[in-house]
């Protein structure tokens, strides 16, 4: 028996020959899966985002929101439109970012941990689940990043080498610092956008909160009143009116 292995995809001709013999061709379609879905985990619910939250068909991108300083999580889906015709077992995936001018997490190179996952069921798409977890914690202060995420995989008792499938656009993570509460306990993205941006680097709920009415006075065009007059009387107290 011999072994063959390949790195790229295409139709690839196969001769097996004996001695003086003609022998025996046949020929293999290799394929490079795409990413079907990656659904996160152990994230904080948004409203109006489906999981999961990257989809191939119909597609879609969603944001993920994780409280600061946990160890981002993501359960990844091969696809392809060619049914494979054995069981390719202990597919590694590996998640790369770039296009944002800081880490959008605390990530060692930006990489997540590539944890094996046996597939081999009935040989039809999309694949059982790849687990990747992050090699560091996520950033430990609000944040909203927007990024781009180039997806690999590697067969490790085949070529044992990174082959590029999706690369993924528009990316967006937001870093809060606790669950969200009521009213917003299943907060609005749009929400997010704004808050997150105010609060951006805050790493305690008194910064943040300084930052939000340090915006609130400065630029929603409100006016901070520290004594008014009512009914000819001037009423010692503070507050912002519109």
């Amino acid at each position: 028996m011999v072994t063959v292995t390949f790195g790229s995809a295409g139709v690839r001709s196969l001769t097996c020959r004996w001695c003086c013999g003609s022998g025996v061709s046949t020929t293999v379609d290799v394929v490079v899966p795409v990413v079907d879905s990656v659904r996160y985990m152990f994230d904080c619910p948004l409203h109006n985002v489906v999981e999961p939250e990257l989809q191939r068909d119909p597609a879609h991108n969603g944001p993920a929101c994780w409280i600061r300083g946990v160890r981002a999580t993501a359960q990844v889906r091969l696809w392809h439109p060619l049914n494979l015709t054995f069981a390719t077992d202990g597919i590694v995936v590996r998640a790369e970012t770039s296009g944002d001018y800081w880490n959008i997490a605390d990530w060692q190179g930006m990489e997540a941990v590539r944890v094996p996952h046996d597939y081999a069921g009935d040989l039809t798409w999309p694949s059982d689940p790849i687990i990747c977890q992050a090699e560091g914690n996520i950033n430990d202060s609000v944040q909203r990043r927007d990024y781009t995420a180039r997806l690999r995989y590697k067969v490790p008792w085949g070529m044992n080498q990174w082959i590029d499938m999706t690369e993924q656009s528009g990316c967006r993570l937001y870093v809060v610092l606790a669950s969200p509460r009521a009213p917003q306990e299943i907060p609005w993205p749009q929400v997010l956008d704004i808050s997150c941006q105010v609060t951006w680097g805050s790493d305690t709920e008194t910064e943040a909160m300084d930052e939000i009415w340090d915006n609130f006075y400065n630029y929603a065009g409100g006016l901070y009143d520290v004594g008014r007059y009512k009914n000819g009387i001037l009423v010692a107290g503070s507050g912002i009116y519109f």
